[in-house]
């Protein structure tokens, strides 16, 4: 990891959600564990979340019954009746600490927002409406939307096209090790929240890794 913030100017952020903005990631395998348990197929929430965190669920769910010997369900099936006990008035969304100063802090600079996630449409919009951060991104991109999910680049490459950022200049907000992947892949550089990592667990082409967003160096930012 480099620590010199003289060493990179960044013009446009991109976010990852589950565990950078949302502390979801855990709702997202406590409900996966459950649906798995209905194929009898035991996996811990702990585990998904470590394994999965940032994957696509396609990907996710399929690796999963292949690795379980198992034909595959209808996978598509599976994804829907996940979200539909997600997106309920009953889920509380709890943010990640920290994140919501950060990102006031690169809008009063007037630096361009994006959002990238493995999630579907339908919970990144619940999500941002709940937390009363729909208005904060200059776009939104979904794995639902490309063709393939993280730890390929699709995602990042997406949103940075909608707001016409070059991955150059480019910095990714992940918590995930295939997002981190994924944003090298995408040319971009990355800040790893250590939301359910350790730092000597992050790829070595992290940036940094920091426990809480506003320990992030602004001098890296170009106004």
């Amino acid at each position: 990891m480099n620590t010199d913030a003289n060493d990179i100017r960044i013009k446009s952020v991109i976010f990852d959600m589950d565990g950078v903005i949302s502390d979801t990631q855990i709702l997202h395998s406590r409900i996966e564990s459950e649906i798995l348990r209905d194929y009898k197929i035991n996996l811990a929430p702990e585990e998904l979340t470590r394994r999965f965190a940032g994957v696509a669920d396609v990907e996710m769910f399929t690796k999963i019954f292949s690795e379980a010997g198992r034909p595959a369900p209808d996978i598509q099936k599976i994804i829907e009746a996940k979200y539909l006990r997600m997106i309920s008035p009953e889920v509380s969304v709890p943010e990640i600490p920290g994140t919501r100063e950060f990102i006031m802090q690169l809008r009063k600079m007037r630096i361009p927002l994006a959002l990238a996630s493995g999630s579907s449409l339908a919970f990144i919009r619940f999500v941002l409406q709940n937390l009363g951060l729909d208005d904060c991104f200059g776009a939104v991109a979904s794995s639902d939307e490309v063709e393939n999910g993280k730890p390929a680049p699709d995602v990042f490459l997406l949103a940075a096209q909608r707001i016409g950022a070059g991955p150059a200049t480019t910095l990714v907000i992940e918590d995930g090790a295939s997002g981190m992947i994924a944003a090298e892949k995408a040319g971009m550089h990355c800040i790893a929240l250590l939301t359910h990592l350790r730092a000597d667990e992050c790829p070595s082409s992290v940036y940094r890794a920091v426990d809480i967003l506003t320990q992030v160096p602004l001098n890296i930012f170009e106004r």
